[in-house]
């Protein structure tokens, strides 16, 4: 207790706010989502990835999976485990965010606020505690790599050459960074490209170009990013197919329609952030923006990123997910505070305290309510049950042969494969890379179970594996918290070993 009393005292009255905020909000956002009876698909997915193995899947880079697994592996293969996770990434990307603020700003109440900022932020509040995914654990990439680059360009033009020597090591830190990122989702090249514009229209990041480690950090990145490459190629490109399902009419409104959409996404999901920033600053006295460098670097971080990722979703007519802006809004408080300036007096500093815990607790009011009142399959869904009753049917249709492989609807199949009494193998694709794990000789010796939503999607997987079985019904209902029941249908499918000589 002696220990804890020393380690307050010794940190400044900022840092204590900004420790309180990150314990509330891990506690807050690991808990609430207990209420739920089944994890998100996605969540599912990406564990079912990481038990998979390899450095490939049938989506993104396999870093999600990877940590999805080892998490559910070391927590008892419990829904919490996946939680923790989740609020993992958002506190070390509050962190990172929090130093760089350090960096930027000459009050550290500016680089608390900035960090504290991004709990009004709807996909770092709800979104992240509900669904882990590729998404949330870019949430911390991008934070750290953009805090190591500032910094590496920080430290090079300083005039003490001991900082100007551990320059070195924050390019190697944003080398790993980079190279984390894109062996999570591709889309972190979209991050790269705005290094890349301020490297150029910088003059301090500009003289870096002529030195050799920037170089050495995007060797480190391509380095940890090679065993994808070399898996994605051996794969034929299977998780770039991934893309082709995102595509949209040649309609040239919706065309159109996409980036405006998606831009007036990312405006809404930052609101009450800029809510909370412009309430508690009324009426202050505007400061003097000193740093005028950080200016760029926060413009090219921030708006070439969404600039390229708009583009290259016009240029290929890919559907824009509002997913996909998850990492973008990760210095969207450090802006504020920048673009904004003003003196964060003692009123100020409350008024922005006061602001964060409100749009905390309208969250998790939301939350709790849809927790409460919604009984969708992805909200209660009695995974146990439904797992059961399938392996069941399996059982009565094979006369008690093992259940080695399921393949559908990736919610229910993955569902199969973590909460099944036999654990079956998920196949992600049954006519391309995954092939040659379920060939003619396995589907002969094994059969597989065929999961979906439509019975339409159940016939055309067996089409594809050229057997003939018939497609069933199961019907099953979702109970919310306070026992209202609502009717829901699926569809599967047996296909029984075949019968030995």
């Amino acid at each position: 207790m002696n220990a804890i009393k020393r380690f307050f005292s010794d940190i400044s009255a900022p840092q204590r706010v900004f420790l309180v905020f990150l314990c509330v909000h891990f506690t807050l956002w690991t808990l609430l989502p207990l209420l739920k009876t089944t994890m998100h698909p996605d969540s599912l997915e990406a564990i079912n990835w990481g038990l998979i193995g390899g450095w490939v899947n049938d989506k993104h880079p396999p870093l999600s999976g990877f940590l999805a697994n080892f998490f559910w592996q070391i927590g008892w293969q419990t829904d919490i485990s996946i939680y923790i996770l989740a609020q993992i990434c958002m506190i070390i990307a509050f962190v990172y965010v929090y130093r760089l603020g350090r960096l930027i700003f000459d009050d550290e109440r500016k680089a608390v606020l900035s960090a504290m900022l991004l709990g009004g932020v709807l996909y770092y509040a709800m979104t992240a505690s509900d669904q882990f995914n590729c998404n949330i654990v870019s949430i911390p990439l991008w934070a750290a790599t953009a805090f190591y680059v500032y910094r590496a360009i920080y430290r090079s033009n300083a005039t003490d050459l001991s900082r100007r020597s551990a320059a070195k090591a924050e390019w190697i830190f944003a080398g790993i960074a980079v190279g984390l990122n894109m062996l999570n989702k591709y889309s972190a090249i979209f991050q790269v490209i705005g290094i890349g514009a301020y490297m150029l229209t910088s003059p301090a990041a500009r003289a870096q170009l002529r030195r050799p480690w920037p170089y050495v950090g995007a060797i480190v990145a391509a380095i940890i990013f090679a065993p994808h490459v070399v898996a994605l190629w051996q794969s034929r490109f299977i998780s770039l197919m991934y893309l082709n399902h995102n595509t949209i009419t040649n309609s040239p409104f919706l065309r159109f329609i996409e980036p405006e959409s998606f831009t007036l996404s990312l405006i809404a999901a930052a609101a009450l952030s800029i809510v909370i920033y412009l309430f508690a600053v009324r009426g202050a006295e505007r400061a003097t923006i000193k740093n005028r460098d950080a200016g760029t670097f926060l413009l090219m971080m921030i708006l070439v990123p969404f600039a390229a990722l708009v583009a290259d979703a016009v240029i290929m007519n890919l559907e824009i997910s509002t997913m996909w802006g998850i990492p973008l809004l990760i210095l969207c408080g450090t802006a504020l505070v920048y673009f904004w300036p003003r003196k964060i007096d003692d009123h100020v500093w409350r008024r922005a305290i006061i602001g964060v815990y409100i749009a905390m607790a309208v969250f998790a009011s939301i939350s709790l309510g849809h927790y409460i009142f919604n009984n969708s399959r992805r909200i209660h869904f009695d995974h146990n049950k439904f797992a059961t009753d399938m392996d069941a049917a399996w059982r009565a249709q094979t006369r008690g042969a093992p259940m080695k492989f399921v393949r559908g609807d990736t919610w229910f199949a993955s569902i199969m494969s973590l909460y099944g009494p036999q654990h079956p193998r998920t196949i992600f694709d049954i006519d391309g890379y995954y092939k040659k794990e379920l060939n003619a000789e396995n589907l002969g010796e094994y059969g597989i179970l065929l999961v979906g939503l439509r019975t339409e999607e159940i016939a055309a997987q067996l089409q594809i594996l050229g057997r003939d079985a018939p497609v069933m019904k199961y019907d099953y209902t979702n109970k919310n918290m306070l026992g209202r029941g609502k009717d829901f249908q699926m569809f599967y499918s047996i296909v029984p070993p075949e019968a030995k000589e």
